[in-house]
């Protein structure tokens, strides 16, 4: 019995296919790919403040702690308890009292403290029923010879103990002891369950590597071209979608592009993505189409243009973009319409802006016919791309030159490398900030 595609547990690889959308041209494209990898993250952290693992206990009778109810706490064996958390020490109160000694009078003054619920820090976000409270045990007996700690009391919390309450059930099931003193009742030692926040939005990579053909290429992975050769300002910035089999990104900025070219192999192209937002889901997965038959570049035919730097018979081409982008994000705003506002704002860019973009040549050959150095001297490289075109009647496949690339720019290094039964061969390195 065979099972639908939603039923089984791993995708094989002809069952995932990438698409690439541009949502502002309306295409929409397989991609032939030959790997594709995504990830997802987001910059969390602990929010801890100093001293918020200690915890403080205090009997309660009628809201007010007298000096002998707060300094002398007894927990006996298989008893449970219901505790005021952090109390905090409100000060002394002083109570005038008429005394007659004598024929006359004095006054005498009658000391009396109180103290009030204080919360947890708030760091803390929970403590799990079933936690440990450990009180020191100052007794001298308590120390364990060169082992640096002594053994400590401990309570048992009975129940969640949740962010604003006052009050904690613990149980003493280990054995009975008394806590004498305000340094005790106050020096509880407990692991609770931090409140964590985000430092960053969320945000991730797509890295994809595929065969260039002239479909996808042009509108997907032209990262210095614009969408219209009358655009202004001359930059695109806009994101695409890509879907990854049943996953879909919908805001992806190409950061990278990259290819190399090298003798009798076909064309395999690099780009990297940086998307933002949740991976979102549809399914089930519709049955994949098959594609029409795409031209793909060939380093047989293809031709690299290396003369300016001296090298005549280059034996391969590696040519890439990267490009600085910047995430832009809001503040959400409130008002009157903040029902109809998006409910992303402020966790998604609204805009990721094109910093600085550097094109990159890398040229090596069999030698190099120039004098040194090179070093800051303007060239210019480029490859034309063009496909095996077998015959005439291949009409899907012989479409001969398919794109061209340059980089007008500057030497940026070089090198002569040779080795045991091999050739001395040049490399040539040309750089262009394109903006």
């Amino acid at each position: 019995m065979s099972s639908s595609i939603t039923d089984r547990k791993f995708d094989r690889y002809e069952d995932v296919p990438v698409i690439i959308a541009d949502t502002i041209l309306g295409i929409k494209e397989t991609i032939f790919a030959t790997s594709c990898s995504t990830s997802l993250g987001q910059p969390i952290s602990s929010k801890s403040y100093v001293g918020d693992h200690f915890i403080s206990l205090c009997a309660e009778v009628d809201n007010v702690f007298t000096p002998e109810q707060f300094v002398g706490l007894k927990f006996e064996k298989g008893s449970s308890y219901e505790l005021l958390v952090g109390a905090r020490d409100l000060g002394t109160q002083y109570e005038s009292i008429q005394t007659g000694v004598g024929g006359g009078s004095r006054t005498q003054v009658a000391e009396n403290r109180s103290r009030i619920a204080m919360p947890l820090a708030k760091s803390v976000g929970s403590i799990e029923s079933g936690s440990k409270i450990i009180f020191p045990n100052e007794k001298v007996e308590s120390i364990v010879p060169s082992a640096g700690y002594i053994n400590g009391n401990i309570l048992t919390v009975s129940g969640d103990f949740s962010k604003g309450d006052t009050h904690i059930g613990v149980i003493c099931d280990y054995k009975s002891f008394n806590l004498t003193g305000q340094r005790d009742c106050s020096r509880g030692e407990i692991t609770p369950k931090r409140e964590y926040s985000a430092d960053g939005p969320v945000q991730g990579n797509l890295d994809l590597q595929f065969y260039l053909n002239t479909g996808n290429l042009q509108s997907f992975f032209n990262i210095t071209g614009a969408i219209s050769v009358l655009q202004y300002p001359t930059i695109n910035e806009q994101p695409v979608q890509i879907s990854v089999g049943n996953y879909v990104y919908s805001d992806a900025y190409l950061k990278n592009f990259s290819f190399d070219v090298v003798p009798n192999e076909p064309v395999v192209a690099k780009a990297s993505y940086s998307i933002f937002g949740e991976a979102g889901v549809f399914a089930p997965l519709l049955p994949i189409e098959n594609n029409n038959q795409k031209s793909l570049p060939h380093g047989l035919t293809s031709k690299v243009d290396g003369s300016e730097v001296g090298i005549t018979s280059p034996i391969s081409f590696s040519y890439s973009v990267d490009v600085d982008r910047t995430p832009e994000f809001n503040i959400p705003q409130y008002g009157h319409n903040a029902e109809v506002q998006d409910p992303n704002e402020g966790e998604m860019p609204s805009r990721v802006n094109k910093n600085k973009t550097l094109i990159s040549a890398v040229i090596v050959g069999e030698k190099m016919d120039t004098e040194f150095p090179l070093e800051g001297k303007r060239v210019k490289v480029g490859v034309i791309l063009k496909d095996l075109s077998y015959k005439s009647s291949f009409s899907d496949n012989n479409q001969g030159v398919m794109q061209s690339f340059e980089v007008d720019g500057v030497v940026k290094g070089q090198s002569l490398n040779v080795a045991d039964q091999g050739f001395l061969t040049a490399q040539v390195e040309v750089v262009q900030e394109y903006r």
